[in-house]
């Protein structure tokens, strides 16, 4: 092979990981200078206060994330929030957002366990977010139950120190999971 075409194929091959890298992004969990954990946190203060504007003005930045959770886990979510926001129900908003939150911890941790054999720092800060979607549920976890939350909370601690242990991790997120729907069935 000649040298050009050696750079040339080379070029090729990094612009083509580089797109990769894009289309994996996930474009969708994108909102400009908001956090998504912050309007998460927000939507669950407006369905405490039965702030419908509030939440159906916040649900608007997350359609694309909402469609790409739906789509991988359960159109379910769609049709019970907005039917809880037409009919003006503050316990079924709170309940369909708490639901969304939890599909998108379940896809953050999946997401980063899909990417630890190509980037652990991708990977750990997947889990970090997942974690952080965990926090927003464990008060709700903590009234069904005490112990359930301090189990999953635990398994959590078990899955950032098993980073290293690819093996381990998909039995541990299925442990997580099985935790979370054991302790607050409403969640599925």
């Amino acid at each position: 092979m000649s040298y050009r075409f050696k750079v040339l194929f080379a070029f090729f091959l990094f612009l083509i990981s580089g797109f990769s890298e894009l289309s994996s992004a996930q474009s969708y969990r994108d909102l400009g200078n908001l956090s998504l954990n912050d309007t998460f946190e927000k939507l669950l203060d407006y369905s405490k206060q039965n702030d419908f504007e509030g939440i159906e003005k916040s649900i608007q930045l997350l359609t694309p994330l909402k469609q790409s959770l739906e789509s991988k886990y359960s159109k379910k979510n769609e049709r019970a929030l907005q039917s809880a926001i037409d009919q003006k129900e503050g316990e079924k908003a709170l309940l369909a957002i708490q639901q969304l939150i939890y599909l998108d911890m379940k896809d953050q941790l999946l997401t980063g366990i899909d990417s630890v054999s190509h980037s652990k720092e991708r990977a750990i800060t997947k889990f970090k977010y997942a974690y952080l979607d965990y926090l927003l549920l464990s008060p709700y976890l903590q009234s069904k139950s005490f112990n359930g939350e301090q189990k999953i909370r635990n398994l959590f601690r078990k899955f950032a120190m098993s980073v290293n242990k690819t093996d381990q991790l998909m039995a541990l997120n299925q442990e997580i999971e099985k935790e979370m729907l054991n302790t607050f069935p409403t969640l599925q």
